[in-house]
């Protein structure tokens, strides 16, 4: 019978542990039936399936108990053996919140891991959100940490008081010195934290409403951090000069932009969608707007046509012109004045009796107007509305 040796990794230090066969070096387990088979006939090809699916049980398991090294331990395992596993990356990628620290979160890391799942899921656009989401979700954790420790003032203030009381008038500058690199910490934390939106893609955005409202919430959030920062800094007389605030305001701007601009592009999907599925009933709005514009078209020709129109239309264009003489006659222009508001007034007289003789068909003519001009707006609403 040959020594029982680890598939994994080689060594020989195995012991059996709560009914399985657990290798010392590596940590991996084997059943009582595996290590049978590799006592008989030495080492021997175990089913990687299996041992993936443990791993991965192992990995899941871990998390839920907060272990972020044991899931990494387990994760990694699994990747030797199938580096394209997406659980295994995604639990990669979880684990390192449990890993990272305020001074070094380890965030690159963990975008790494979740664009590796993204990949080795084949664009898979549920494993997709599942990053995204779990990297807005860490960006407002860290994002919370540093707020909470920027507010939290109450020593700084004591230590202020007494550097006052102490020191005069150099007690801003011996806070300042105490206080500068904590603040910047935090304050750098935010950055790192609201810098997780640059990882997320529009098209995610535009496909997920709970990704858009997250990433709302970070631009909040990141205000709110803003405010912190400066209300610590007039402890000691200080604030973000004027181009921070103005970096930290494009950087709300450019959230909330991307957010307006991926849900105009989801409801243009969902509006071109719609119609995509009801081609009849567009064409039959198309064909009643264009049926609609020839009445209208038809109705303005019959206006032309009406008796006394046509002398009307001339006696308009006639006081229009009349007008604009008198208007650019000079002060001291009364004789041309006077004779040209004759010349007016006489029109005017003639345009009433003009009215006179069309308004009774005009009125008919452009009630008919407005009526297509108000199907018209029922058609384009229709149309144009979100679905």
């Amino acid at each position: 019978m040959k020594a029982l040796v680890c598939e994994m990794c080689g060594s020989a230090d195995i012991i059996k542990d709560n009914g399985f066969y657990v290798c010392q070096s590596c940590g991996v387990k084997y059943t009582v039936e595996e290590a049978r088979k590799m006592m008989v006939e030495g080492v021997v090809k175990i089913d990687k399936t299996d041992d993936i699916k443990s791993f991965l049980e192992l990995g899941m398991s871990s998390l839920r108990g907060n272990n972020g090294e044991q899931a990494m331990l387990y994760a990694n395992r699994a990747l030797e053996i199938d580096p394209k596993c997406t659980d295994a990356w995604l639990i990669k990628m979880y684990s390192i919140q449990f890993l990272g620290t305020v001074g070094n979160p380890r965030l690159q890391e963990m975008v790494d891991a979740g664009a590796n799942a993204v990949s080795s899921a084949d664009n898979d656009f549920g494993v997709e959100e599942k990053v995204c989401t779990h990297y807005i979700d860490r960006g407002l954790e860290l994002l919370s940490i540093a707020t909470s420790k920027l507010k939290d003032t109450k020593r700084l203030k004591e230590m202020h008081n007494a550097n006052a009381k102490a020191y005069g008038w150099t007690a801003v500058d011996k806070t300042a010195n105490y206080d500068t690199d904590i603040a910047k910490m935090y304050d750098d934390l935010a950055g790192y934290a609201v810098g997780m939106r640059l990882f997320v893609s529009d098209g995610a955005l535009k496909r997920s409403p709970t990704l858009r409202n997250k990433l709302r919430q970070l631009g909040r959030e990141y205000e709110q951090e803003t405010i912190a920062v400066n209300e610590r800094y007039r402890i000691y007389g200080r604030k973000l000069l004027p181009d921070a605030m103005r970096t930290r305001d494009n950087i709300v701007y450019e959230i909330n932009n991307r957010i307006e601009k991926a849900e105009q592009a989801n409801q243009k999907e969902k509006n071109e969608n719609y119609w995509e599925e009801h081609q009849d009933l567009r064409k039959q709005l198309e064909d009643e707007k264009n049926e609609a514009k020839k009445h209208i078209s038809d109705l303005k020709a019959q206006i032309n046509a009406i008796p006394g129109m046509k002398e009307k239309m001339e006696l308009e264009s006639q006081l229009a012109e009349a007008e604009k003489d008198i208007n650019s006659y000079g002060v001291f222009d009364i004789k041309r004045k006077k004779e040209k508001r004759e010349q007016i007034l006489d029109i005017k007289a003639m345009l009433d009796e003009a009215d006179k003789i069309v308004k009774e068909p005009l009125q008919i003519l452009e009630k008919k107007i407005s009526e297509e001009n108000d199907r018209i707006e029922r058609v384009e609403n229709q149309l144009n509305k979100n679905y």
